[in-house]
């Protein structure tokens, strides 16, 4: 075991300090620090001929690494600080439990542990101090004698420090030190892509070749003295995002009283999470962004990166801070056009009151926000815009100068084509097309004439070297010519080349411009609208003295709501009653009422174009959904239409009562008077039809019961035993479809037969008729077979016999076929005129159907014999 195990310290100011590391099994293992004492440290000092550990309190030099760390059963525990190596690593009998990763590897110092610097004005010349760890050593020079040995360690010096190699060797004058020079230089410096000074990466710059420093062990107290050396002013507190560069890192380790940080000691690393950043105020500068205007605009901080700032962090002396390192006096109040949220600065900003730059402002925990806030804006006194506002176009005309309110003439002295090109572009309006002047003799003139030779900026093509000749103004002619356009002809989302625009800060006369210019009338209203997903979209900024949207200035950037509006041309008429009532007008996608009074002129005239016979009477609890009244209704002189007299209510918070019209012209219509003898008449009609359907679906039932009832009052002779049967088997065929609405009745033609029988009857009688009718009754009647005789007692009944009525009667029957057995009708008996003759006479006919058989009614299946008979009994007198 001894022989395979070893310690050493790594990642250190050199062979005596670092990072404590166990050979074991092959295996370089770090040991934590959980429970290491003094008497281990002392045992690893020893083993490695470092004397003892050093009880100085220091910093942490060394970084933690990626070993794994000693784990159970072993462990590193020394009985005192005399002991072995291997008397320390032990195998616990009873493991312990495992310790935490968290637990942090142990790092010492040895007494024997040197470190050598350079004194003087250079860190690779001069004197070599060396600084002991032992609690009781001072700091000594590098003597120059013994001469060779200490030349050697002054070539270790050279090379530790990355100052390349030894090239001077000699002894001081009046000294006793060595004077020592190397061949190389370094120094410390702050890292960025703009080549700023005062903020970057930590980087140590060795012959042109810059490696990183290690965040691992860099402390404030360093960013301090870079801070310091730069003259950058002092560190901010945090850490922002700045692009990482493969390099080298190093650790660094200055002795407290030296401040020149080029004259630390950097130790390589080998392992690192990424490089040092400082930021120190000295870097912090301030802008103003906004496309058109100078000494106005967003407020962005160099802070790394040029960085919005938050509303809530531009407090009053901030503000002029700012003013007054831009040159643009002091701050004034002013309302931002830009609406916009952003993740930008946001902390406690602290400015003395007569301060001049950012740069000497304290910033207390400052930090970029994750969550969007309102961006900050400012206007400074000297602000200033050049700008078109003629209508002539968006691109051309005179050119105006705006500061401190006035609006002054540019004069076109010295302007060429540069001076036209870069005019164009700051204009937003594309390439330079040609310019001209026009002869003025009144107004105030801009004092500035503008060189653009070699410029980017059109603010850096001013120059207050020349005097202006205020003769000449300048009118220039861009070929920019942007689509304007609302989605739904005159009314709608505003749309730049397809492209939405910002809800902003506009004035009203722009949107009776844009109306204009579209040929849509002037604006009655405008409003903003979310947009469901975010959208990069025009951001515009204006001045109001803009006639047209295209002359103010704009950015695109990302945006919440977007802008609509609804010109006079887009309005839809309407009113609550059809002949009056409340006015509302329809210019979105929902109707509103109007504020206002009209007069009977006015009134007219919106009656005529609503139009009596073509009025949309609404529904107000449905359709009337505004929350409020947004537009009034105050009709110019000499309007010519209704719709000029629509416009915006200014004063939303003002109440007023919805405006009602009347139109007296309007004759209502007569609405048609319900027939109820009509409905009546179909009413019954209807009624009348299902009771004859009913009617003659149960026709054969019904007749039953009609001759019950005549039977009782004696009035019918039925002798056909099987009619209930007949009238079964009909209605079934009734109901399997048989019969229908059309087919012949027979009940129909009782009162015919009845009346043909009654003429016969007569005629016999007028004939004198006796008993050779009589006889051949009785022959006909001894034929009758016994199934056509009736003696159901169900059947209905024949009327008593009247007592005058003689034995000598005669009887007229005849049979018919069962089909027509719903004829029968009864045959009223009569009294003969001659009531006084003795003789009683009757006549019975009986006529059997040729085609009926005598034995048709013994079957299951066959049809019965109906047979019908008509009595006519003539009472004679005996």
């Amino acid at each position: 075991m001894a022989g395979s195990l070893d310690v050493r310290l790594s990642d250190g100011l050199g062979r005596c300090s670092g990072r404590v590391e166990l050979q074991l099994e092959g295996s370089w293992l770090s040991i934590s620090s959980k429970d290491w004492t003094e008497a281990e440290s002392n045992v690893v000092c020893g083993h490695l001929k470092c004397g003892k550990s050093s009880t100085k309190k220091i910093k942490q030099y060394f970084i933690e690494g990626k070993q794994k760390q000693l784990e159970s059963p072993w462990s590193f525990k020394c009985e005192n600080s005399t002991a072995k190596l291997h008397e320390c690593l032990k195998i616990n009998q009873s493991p312990s439990p495992l310790p935490s990763r968290s637990e942090a590897n142990i790092q010492i110092i040895c007494q024997k542990e040197e470190l050598m610097f350079f004194e003087g004005d250079s860190p690779c010349k001069g004197k070599i101090r060396i600084d002991f760890f032992n609690d009781e050593a001072k700091a000594r020079w590098l003597p120059a004698e013994p001469k060779k040995e200490n030349k050697k360690k002054a070539t270790d010096t050279c090379h530790a420090m990355g100052c390349g190699n030894l090239t001077y060797f000699e002894k001081e004058d009046n000294s006793t030190y060595a004077n020592v020079t190397c061949s190389g230089q370094n120094s410390v410096e702050l890292r960025n892509k703009r080549g700023e000074r005062c903020w970057g990466t930590v980087a140590v710059c060795r012959g042109g070749n810059c490696d990183s420093i290690c965040k691992d062990t860099w402390e404030n107290q360093e960013s301090k003295k870079i801070c310091e050396n730069l003259g950058c002013g002092n560190p901010i507190d945090g850490q922002f995002s700045f692009p990482r560069n493969r390099s080298a890192f190093y650790s660094v380790y200055c002795l407290e009283e030296r401040q020149n940080m080029n004259m630390c000691k950097f130790i390589s690393k080998n392992d690192c999470s990424g490089p040092a950043q400082v930021i120190c105020t000295g870097s912090i500068k301030a802008r103003l962004e906004d496309p058109r205007d100078k000494c106005a605009g967003n407020v962005s901080l160099l802070f790394g990166d040029w960085t919005p700032v938050c509303k809530d962090s531009l407090n009053e002396a901030l503000k002029n801070t700012i003013c007054r390192e831009l040159n643009c006096g002091e701050a004034i109040s002013e309302t931002s056009p830009d609406e916009s949220k952003i993740k930008g600065l946001s902390g406690t900003i602290t400015c003395q009151s007569n301060a001049n730059s950012v740069s000497k402002c304290k910033f207390n925990s400052i930090s970029v926000k994750e969550k969007t806030c309102p961006v900050g804006y400012l206007k400074c006194a000297e602000w200033k815009r050049l700008l078109l506002y003629k209508k002539e176009g968006p691109c051309r005309g005179p050119v105006y100068a705006l500061s401190k309110g006035k609006t002054q003439h540019v004069n076109g002295q010295g302007w060429g084509q540069e001076e036209g090109q870069q005019l164009c572009k700051y204009l937003q309006c594309g390439n330079y097309t040609d310019h001209t002047t026009r002869l003025l003799h009144t107004g105030e003139w801009w004092n500035k004439t503008y060189n653009c030779s070699g410029k980017t900026d059109m603010w850096e093509c001013e120059r207050k070297d020349q005097t202006v000749q205020p003769e000449n103004q300048l009118n220039i002619t861009c070929n920019g010519n942007p689509n304007i356009t609302l989605s739904n002809k005159c009314a709608g989302k505003v749309l730049i080349d397809n492209e939405s625009v910002c809800a902003s800060h506009f004035k009203d006369h722009m949107f009776n411009d844009l109306c204009d210019s579209l040929n849509c009338g002037k604006a009655i209203h405008h409003w903003s609208t979310t947009f469901s997903v975010k959208t990069n979209c025009y951001h515009f900024s204006c001045t109001g003295n803009e006639m047209l949207l295209w002359q103010c200035g704009y950015k695109k950037s990302e945006c919440e709501k977007f802008l609509s509006v609804a010109c006079e041309d887009s309005i839809e008429l309407g009113s609550t009653e059809k002949y009056g009532g409340k006015l509302v007008v329809k210019y979105s996608d929902q109707w509103n009422y109007v504020c206002g009074t009209l007069n009977p002129t006015d009134n007219k005239m919106v009656c005529e174009k609503l139009n009596c016979t073509d009025v949309q009477k609404l529904d107000e609890s449905k359709n009337i959904l505004a929350k409020e009244i947004e537009v009034t209704i105050n009709c110019p002189k000499n309007h010519q239409r209704i719709s000029q007299c629509v416009h915006f209510k200014e004063e939303k918070k003002k109440k007023c009562i919805p405006a009602e019209i009347k139109c007296e012209g309007c004759v209502e219509e007569d609405k048609p008077q319900m027939d109820f003898g009509l409905i009546v008449g179909l009413s019954l009609g209807v009624l009348g039809l299902l009771i004859m359907v009913f009617l003659w679906m149960n026709r054969k039932r019904l007749l039953l019961v009609l001759r019950r009832y005549r039977n009782k009052n004696g009035k019918d002779i039925n002798g056909d035993g099987n009619e209930m049967n007949n009238i079964e088997k009909e209605d079934r065929d009734l109901s399997q479809g048989k019969a229908s609405l059309l087919d012949y009745d027979d009940y129909e033609d009782v009162d015919s037969d009845k009346n043909k029988t009654r003429d016969e009857d007569a005629d016999n009688r007028s004939q004198g008729s006796s008993g050779t009718e009589y006889d051949d009754i009785e022959g006909q009647n001894g034929d009758i077979s016994l199934h056509q005789t009736h003696n159901d007692d169900n059947l209905p009944l024949l009327p008593k016999r009247p007592d005058n009525i003689l034995d000598q009667d005669t009887y007229e029957v005849e049979t018919e076929n069962q089909e027509e057995y719903d004829d029968v009708m009864p045959v009223e008996a009569a009294a003969d005129e001659n009531a006084g003759t003795a003789d009683t006479q009757a006549q019975m006919d009986v006529a059997v159907d040729a085609g009926t058989d005598s034995e048709a009614g013994t079957g299951v299946n066959a049809d019965a014999v109906v047979v019908t008979a008509e009595v006519e009994v003539h009472a004679e007198q005996e």
